[in-house]
């Protein structure tokens, strides 16, 4: 039979990891039904990250990434078998300028919704790559690297697994 789990919920994350609900009315997202799946992934190849929903018994909905915001494309490049990295977190860190010290994190994942999975590329604003002053990257293998974040000409910040 129909089921329906009502409306999906947007929540903001704020510098301090703390998170709060952006209701429909507020956000402009709403997805009706019973959702059970989420995918994150640069569908149109502008850099920043699209959302596609499974909802039970009903079409894929799509929702386009429109913002202004520019964003940079993050590659991993990880190790034979691991090629993509998946598994990878990395840290942007600084302090330089700025009042209170940031540590953002981001990892590299694959699966963990019921019929989705999101990219395994990741986009990450860059506004908050030009806060950072330095990224520690840990590998899957428990290998750390600590890098300078680079001048981005291109708009890609590529991670490679240090050669041995």
């Amino acid at each position: 039979g129909y089921m329906d789990g009502g409306l999906g919920w947007l929540l903001n994350g704020s510098e301090d990891g703390q998170f709060t609900a952006c209701w429909p009315n507020e956000s402009g997202v709403v997805v009706a039904g019973d959702g059970n799946g989420l995918a994150l992934a640069d569908f149109d190849n502008d850099g920043d990250q699209d959302a596609i929903f499974a909802i039970n018994d009903q079409a894929f909905r799509m929702l386009k990434n429109e913002t202004d915001a520019s964003n940079v494309r993050v590659v991993v490049n990880g190790v034979p078998g691991n090629e993509t990295g998946i598994g990878t977190r990395f840290v942007l860190a600084g302090s330089e300028g700025q009042e209170v010290p940031f540590r953002q994190a981001f990892e590299i994942s694959a699966g963990g919704s019921y019929l989705a999975q999101s990219s395994g590329q990741s986009s990450i604003p860059a506004s908050t790559l030009e806060k950072a002053g330095s990224i520690e990257v840990h590998w899957p293998d428990g290998v750390k690297s600590d890098l300078e974040v680079p001048n981005l000409e291109n708009g890609v910040l590529v991670l490679s697994y240090p050669a041995k």
